[in-house]
């Protein structure tokens, strides 16, 4: 399924100084929450922006991105995050692509 992601976005999120991480991956949902933090654990809190995209089955519930994302909405940086629809992945499987920006140790 083709993605379309603002280019405003991204100039926002690439904007910040510091040092770039990022991953990409399939996960089952219930496994995803577990993996983004582990991930990320170490540089959200030196973080200036997070841009998050994630692909569902369109069966999936929306609010189980969202018990994901909602703790990021409590910080202090850029947060933006998108999804799409591609029906060929599992009801239970998301697919991910996760940018941080702006990481100053």
């Amino acid at each position: 399924m083709d993605t379309i992601i603002d280019l405003h976005d991204i100039m926002k999120i690439m904007s910040y100084d510091g040092k770039i991480d990022g991953f990409v991956g399939t996960f089952k949902i219930s496994k995803l929450s577990n993996t983004i933090n582990q991930r990320l654990k170490s540089v959200i809190s030196k973080a200036g922006a997070i841009f998050m995209h994630f692909e569902m089955n369109k069966n999936l519930p929306f609010v189980s991105i969202e018990e994901i994302t909602n703790k990021f909405f409590g910080l202090e940086l850029d947060f933006i995050f998108t999804t799409s629809v591609d029906n060929n992945l599992d009801m239970d499987t998301v697919k991910f692509s996760i940018l941080v920006t702006g990481i100053n140790e």
